[in-house]
């Protein structure tokens, strides 16, 4: 289920997203693609987009209040990723 506003227009609070949990071994970003991700400091639901030959994503958030950032890959927790695939 979604909480916040960081993603709206696309998802809405208290949406909920169906995904497809994605391996970290090999781990390899649909650039553009909205993902949930798992970090030490909480679970987000952004658009990433994969720095070509480095260990960072940049991490977008469709609502232009908020800033993008790059996020280190190896600071994502061993429950995983996965991709969103649609909401509910």
């Amino acid at each position: 289920q979604v909480q916040g506003d960081s993603m709206e227009p696309l998802f809405y609070s208290k949406d909920i997203v169906a995904c497809k949990k994605v391996t970290l071994d090999n781990l390899w970003f649909q650039s553009d693609k909205v993902y949930v991700i798992c970090t030490k400091q909480g679970v987000l639901i952004k658009r990433l987009k994969h720095i070509i030959n480095s260990n960072v994503i940049t991490v977008i958030s469709e609502n232009p209040k908020y800033d993008s950032y790059d996020f280190p890959v190896e600071e994502l927790c061993s429950e995983g990723v996965a991709i969103v695939v649609g909401r509910i």
